[in-house]
C-alpha cells in the first residue's frame, strides 16, 4: 500500500475559483464572503481555515483539493505524506502555501 502523493500544484484555485467567488457565484459555499476577503487579503492562514468548513469534495476547493480527497477512498492509499510540486511563480508558491496550510490543519 502506498502512504505518500506527490500533487503537482497549479493557480486554477486561486485564478478559476477564488479570484472570480462573487454573489452571482452558482455552487458557491454558506462561507463564501469570508473565503473571498481572506484570498483577497492574502491572508492563508485564515483562507485555510475557511477552506475547511467546505465540502473537500466542492469545487471551490480546486483541483488539488478535489483530487487528494478522491485519491483518499483508494485502496492502494494510506495518506501519511503529502509532497507538493508548485510551479516557479509567486502565484504557485502562493497556492502551495495555502494548499500546506490547508491539510496541516486536516485530518
Amino acid at each position: 500500500m502506498r502512504n505518500t502523493l506527490i500533487c503537482t500544484v497549479g493557480t486554477s484555485l486561486f485564478e478559476s475559483n477564488l479570484k472570480n467567488l462573487s454573489e452571482s457565484t452558482l455552487e458557491k459555499p454558506n462561507n463564501w464572503q469570508l473565503i473571498k476577503k481572506y484570498y483577497d487579503g492574502k491572508n492563508f492562514d485564515l483562507l485555510a481555515k475557511e477552506l475547511l468548513k467546505v465540502d473537500p469534495t466542492s469545487r471551490i476547493c480546486g483541483a488539488e483539493i478535489n483530487t487528494i480527497e478522491a485519491a483518499k477512498s483508494k485502496k492502494w492509499l494510506n495518506l501519511q505524506n503529502l509532497i507538493f510540486l508548485v510551479s516557479d511563480t509567486d502565484a504557485g508558491r502562493e497556492t502551495g502555501n495555502l494548499l500546506k496550510k490547508y491539510y496541516d490543519q486536516r485530518n
